[in-house]
């Protein structure tokens, strides 16, 4: 398992210059245009492009994956980016506080995130022939909730598929973080004073 994290670590950040170098040539040149004046040369690395683009972005899946479902090496990974050292009991209790403390914030300003997803207030003029007792201004408040973004509801062609017709809405996403959140640290310490006891 170790040896295929690291090859799917390495590809990645080996491969990431050329599906860089596939997106910039793809913004001056358009891909039919290539097919149509190019020689074999440009069309073929055009080519060898292309399929590093489509297997790049399978690795990345596959990454984001393993990133999700495997605590070691999502462990390895999120230390090294947040270059995490347990070198000692000590750090590790500095680490520990961290942790607790950054859960706590984060998990703070998710809910104040959802909140102002989901709700909405709204000052407007009341028109004229609806006006009474002298009121003249109205206060709306409102909460709107969608599972998917509005794009979603624009019906595809068919025999298409497009993901983005299944993307989340923002408060949906909320929703989910302040969930996984909450399930992976309850689960963590359940697993952590088993460990000690």
């Amino acid at each position: 398992m170790k040896f295929f994290t690291k090859s799917l670590q390495n590809y990645l950040l080996i491969g990431f210059p050329f599906v860089i170098t596939c997106a910039v040539w793809q913004f001056f040149v358009s891909e039919r245009t290539i097919a149509e004046t190019a020689s074999g040369l440009t069309t073929f690395t055009w080519d060898v492009l292309s399929w590093n683009v489509m297997m790049w972005f399978a690795a990345l899946v596959v990454f984001l994956v393993t990133l999700l479902m495997s605590p070691s090496f999502r462990g390895d990974i999120v230390s090294r980016l947040a270059n995490i050292q347990d070198r000692d009991e000590h750090e590790a209790q500095i680490t520990g506080a961290a942790a607790k403390s950054t859960f706590v914030a984060t998990l703070s300003f998710m809910i104040v995130l959802l909140f102002c997803s989901t709700f909405s207030l709204s000052f407007s003029p009341i028109p004229a022939n609806q006006q009474y007792d002298g009121k003249t201004r109205q206060v709306h408040v409102s909460m709107n909730f969608r599972l998917f973004d509005e794009s979603a509801s624009r019906s595809p062609a068919p025999g298409s598929f497009n993901s983005r017709d299944f993307s989340p809405s923002a408060s949906a996403c909320l929703m989910a973080l302040i969930a996984w959140q909450l399930i992976s640290f309850r689960r963590s310490a359940r697993k952590e004073s088993r460990l000690q006891t």
